[in-house]
């Protein structure tokens, strides 16, 4: 019996055992190194253990994928103990890499414990599996052992996070250890340590952690391909490519960890083995599908034929006295086997519905020693005596019960999948014969592929089997035997004599068969596949020995050995000998860096030779450039100074409107950046040119003109509008000395620009022969031309003082003439009829005596009112409840618009903040008066720390702010007002229902 039966699915496994192999067995000689260092490796020793299991994992995984059906449910039972092993090494591991996890020893202990526990339990598993093969059972591993599994492969994954986690809030990491978080007695892991890892330590742990996610990965794949999502080749190929890159990978992260050096050679050859495997064990999977294909079974039942099984007992009679049920030997031989013509019934009897059922017979059949009154009937191409059949069980050894094959197939299971011209499963008793037809069924996974098949059984032990309608090619499945046409034949059930099998095209006739006849489809399938992998797997086992034999011995000549030659050179120019050069061996990218590292050995070499000669020339440049960076400095701090001096002089006269201030000041901040010893400030007054200021002059000769028409120096740079220097006053025709100015030898003269207008000219002179530059001329024409605004701006603010001072009599007369006079002339004339009316009317004469004061105090608080204009220092040194008492007096008098005066808290406002108050209150009294048509007004005052708020309303006819034309009603000034000083203008207001004025003021100073 050929016991191995190679598929796509083996040579995937045997990839990856080769390569699991080849990774436990090099980490078990990296654990025996390290120990008789006198370490104790545990961690290597921890995964030596992972991966030794994961390779005896694998070997079970080819072995089931490539052992006889009889034989593949022997390693299948290991393979949970195999798991449980995995599981057990891989957590101690996680719980040591990259270092003990510090306050989990009991937390490790705890689940060795547990492993230890599940892997005693799947061993039990197995052993019970193993027990109930040799009965003829073919139990599979429970679901509920899988829970563990997950639940442990889970906790493996939130162990190396943990680690990634304490690992990049190590000492060594490159953050602070608030990246690890403690509380309530539990640590707290910060998710993105696993996004960035801070260390070594956490880089290898977070590989480890990404790595050990790629089972789930696998099996997804494994789901996509179950749901039809991804071609079986696809699938398998993925999760071939997948388990190998996993498997080096892990191997990878941990050999680039450990502080020993690891050799380039033992990486080189493992990714060079994995890459190799990899094609090999893909090329499995693309190839399959066109074989599946290709092939087809030259020995399949052909129609319209029929087969019959006659019983061959010991004696002629033997079948006549056979009991209903025998438990000893068995007299009955086997069975001839032979072909005879085509019969089919057409009464094909009661229809079943497609459904498993037990029926009785009208009579005893005897089959294989026994005799049995009643069958199990199977849709799915068979019937058995004892008990229904078990399609898992019939996998290995074709199961422990008494059974008949016509065509075990898996055919549809319900009726949704049959239209009218389909048939059934049906069946017909009675007391000669007892008739099954399986009529025009389809496979399940194959609808267009339709069966007819029909089995007889006689009362005297014979059965026949007539084959009508089949087709004429068949789609075999690598993993399921029954998705297509299965067996064919008959068994006495699990007994210790093996089955005969034949070929019912090419063997009948036939005689024997106590231990069955089978015809096995798949089996023919499967030694098709196996004759085609054959010579692949003799070349991945070829091709594996090849690249971990003769892979070092190739790389040692061509590639180990350059670079070791280039690494002891490079240890000797570290050491100290620059004498070193590395013989050039090959002119490859070796052989490139040899010679670049010769060159830079010998440029090193010419280097310290040449050292003092190149120091002093480096000293001699370095000198230079230092120098050249000393006067970029000097010349850089000095324009500093000169922007810093105009931007001083021009704060100046921003900050006061006093021309002589502001030209001290420009004197001040030129004599900071040009040296002179003497200055003059002239001023244009009619043809003439004024000495109005001078420094380091003789002060009798303030006020000294100059002809504008005269050929002197200062006249002509005033005519010509440019700067102008003489270096030496002495030979210039142009210099006319003032008397006691005689000591003047050099001079230069910047007219006094405005706009294009020239207002006077500013000079400088020194007594001494140093002759003023162009760039000394340049900036005294800027300070000048500052110079110049400033006097301007002087002029411009006595012209706007006068204007604003006649504007303000103005108003103040007018103020007088409107209000103050027009209430004295009504006084007046009372006063004149009083005596009159009082000796006329007494009552009537003390009424006009009440008319009569009431005018008197209006008169009185506009005067008051108008005092406090007149002398506008008063109206910040009063609080300002006191002015709001003098204006509420004065429009209520003036207006006779009643004012409701509420004053909560008082106090003294900052200047500009009491007398913007003042003036927007004015604004809004005088808006109320013109426009408000009111007959009473409110007006509040509160003063709070840092804040004051005003509040003005009144009952008038308020108006339209979405429709007030510009300029009117002073809405933009008392809004320009509240902005200067940083407060906040609200006006509240609709027609017919009065205005609402509020002016908030909270001090930002503070």
């Amino acid at each position: 019996m050929q016991i191995i039966y190679l598929t796509p699915a083996s040579i995937s496994t045997l990839t990856q055992f080769i390569l699991a192999f080849a990774i436990a067995a090099y980490f078990l000689y990296l654990s025996r190194k390290t120990w008789r260092r006198e370490q104790k490796p545990i961690t290597t020793m921890l995964l030596t253990a992972a991966f030794s299991s994961i390779a005896a994992y694998i070997l079970l995984l080819f072995l089931n994928a490539s052992l006889h059906p009889n034989l593949r449910f022997y390693a299948m039972p290991l393979e949970g103990v195999a798991l449980a092993l995995i599981l057990t090494f891989a957590l101690q591991f996680a719980y040591r890499f990259p270092s003990p996890f510090p306050g989990k020893a009991w937390e490790a202990r705890f689940a060795l414990w547990l492993t230890i526990l599940y892997t005693l339990w799947e061993t039990q598993i197995a052993l019970s599996r193993f027990t109930m093969i040799q009965q003829g059972y073919a139990e599979f591993r429970p679901a509920i052992a899988d829970y563990p599994l997950v639940t442990g492969f889970l906790w493996l994954l939130v162990i190396l996070f943990r680690q990634t986690a304490r690992a990049s809030d190590s000492p060594g990491s490159s953050f602070p250890r608030s990246a690890w978080e403690r509380g309530g007695g539990t640590e707290r892991l910060v998710w993105r340590n696993l996004w960035r890892p801070r260390s070594r330590d956490a880089h290898a742990a977070r590989a480890f952690f990404l790595f050990s996610v790629m089972p789930l990965f696998l099996t997804a794949t494994g789901l996509s391909r179950a749901y039809g999502i991804l071609p079986n080749g696809v699938a398998e190929a993925t999760l071939s490519l997948g388990m190998l890159f996993m498997l080096i990978a892990f191997a990878l992260v941990y050999l680039n960890y450990l502080p020993e050096t690891t050799s380039f050679m033992v990486k080189l050859v493992g990714v060079t083995l994995a890459a190799g495997l990899a094609v090999v064990g893909s090329i499995a999977w693309i190839i399959t599908p066109a074989y599946i294909a290709a092939y087809g079974n030259d020995h399949f039942m052909a129609e319209k034929q029929s087969i019959r099984f006659t019983p061959v007992t010991s004696t002629p009679s033997a079948v006549q006295a056979l009991p209903k049920v025998s438990n000893g030997s068995n007299p009955q031989r086997g069975y001839d086997v032979a072909a005879i013509p085509f019969h089919f019934d057409p009464d094909l009897g009661v229809d079943l519905g497609l459904a498993d059922t037990r029926v009785a017979l009208e009579f005893e059949f005897p089959f294989y020693g026994q005799s049995w009154d009643e069958v199990y009937l199977l849709r799915d191409g068979a019937i058995s005596f004892d008990q229904i059949l078990n399609w898992q069980y019939i996998k290995h050894r074709y199961g422990p019960t008494a059974a008949i094959f016509p065509l075990a197939v898996d055919f549809v299971n319900s009726n949704a999948w049959l239209d009218e011209s389909s048939g059934g499963f049906f069946v017909r008793s009675a007391a000669d014969k007892f008739t099954v037809t399986w009529y025009r069924l389809p496979e399940l996974h194959s609808q267009e592929t339709r069966y007819t098949v029909q089995l007889t059984l006689y009362p005297d032990g014979v059965f026949e089997i007539a084959y009508d309608d089949l087709p004429a090619t068949q789609n075999y499945d690598i993993y399921e035997a029954w998705n297509t046409a299965w067996l064919i034949g008959a068994t006495p059930g699990c007994s210790d004599i093996a089955p005969h099998h034949i070929r019912f095209t090419a063997d009948l006739p036939f005689t024997g068969g106590s231990g069955g006849i089978i015809e096995n489809y798949h089996l023919y399938f499967r030694r098709y596949l196996h004759q085609i992998f054959v010579p692949l797997a003799y070349f991945t086992l070829a091709s594996s020995l090849f690249a971990l034999i003769g892979f070092p011995l190739f790389f040692r000549l061509n590639l180990i050995k350059p670079l070791n030659s280039l690494l002891e050179g490079v240890k000797q120019v570290n050491a100290g000998n620059l004498e070193t050069e590395v013989s050039l061996a090959y002119r490859d990218e070796i052989g490139f860096l040899t010679e670049f590292f010769n060159a830079a050995t010998a440029k090193q070499r010419d280097l310290v030779s040449n050292l003092e000669t190149r120091v002093a020339e480096r000293t001699v440049e370095l000198e230079a450039y230092v120098a050249q960076n000393v006067r970029l400095f000097e010349e850089e701090q000095r324009q500093r100074n000169i922007v810093e001096s105009l931007r001083q002089s021009m704060l100046a006269f921003s900050r006061s409107l006093d021309h002589t201030a502001v030209i001290a000041e420009i004197l001040a901040q030129l004599r900071e950046i040009i040296h002179y010893d003497s200055v003059g400030f002239f001023l244009q007054d009619g043809d003439n040119l004024r000495l109005a200021s001078g420094v380091g002059l003789n002060p009798a000769l303030i006020g000294t003109l100059i002809p504008l028409d005269s050929q002197n120096h200062t006249a002509q740079v005033f005519k010509r509008r440019q700067p102008h220097a003489i270096s030496d006053v002495r030979a210039s025709a142009h210099w006319q000395a003032f008397p006691d100015a005689e000591q003047i030898r050099s001079s230069m003269a910047a007219p006094l620009l405005f706009g294009q207008e020239a207002i006077g000219v500013l000079t400088l002179d020194r007594f001494d022969a140093q002759s003023f530059t162009q760039e000394e001329v340049q900036i005294l024409q800027a300070f000048a031309n500052q110079a110049a605004i400033a006097i301007k701006n002087a002029e411009l603010y006595q012209q706007a003082q006068k204007v604003a001072v006649l504007e303000e009599r103005n108003r103040l007369a007018q103020e007088l003439h409107d209000a103050v006079n027009q209430t004295l002339f009504s006084a007046a004339i009372i006063a004149e009829t009083a005596p009159d009316i009082w000796r006329e009317d007494p009552q009537r004469g003390m009424q006009v005596l009440a008319e009569l004061r009431l005018l008197n105090q209006s008169a009185l608080s506009e005067m008051r009112t108008l005092l406090l204009e007149l002398r506008p220092a008063a109206l910040t040194e009063k609080k300002f409840g006191e002015l709001l008492h003098y204006l509420s007096k004065a429009f209520s008098a003036r207006s006779q618009i009643a004012v409701n005066l509420d004053i909560e808290g008082d106090c003294i406002l900052p200047p500009d903040v009491q007398i913007a108050f003042y003036r927007i209150t004015q604004e809004s009294f005088n808006n109320i008066a013109k426009h408000a048509q009111a007959i009473q007004s409110s007006l509040s005052f509160d003063c709070m720390p840092e804040q004051a708020i005003l509040s003005i309303s009144d009952n008038g006819r308020g108006f339209d702010l979405n429709r007030v034309p510009a300029g009117h009603l002073g809405l933009e000034i008392m809004r320009e007002r509240a902005t200067k000083i940083g407060a906040t203008l609200e006006i509240e207001t609709q027609p017919g229902r009065g205005t609402f004025v509020t002016l908030l003021w909270v001090d930002g100073r503070q």
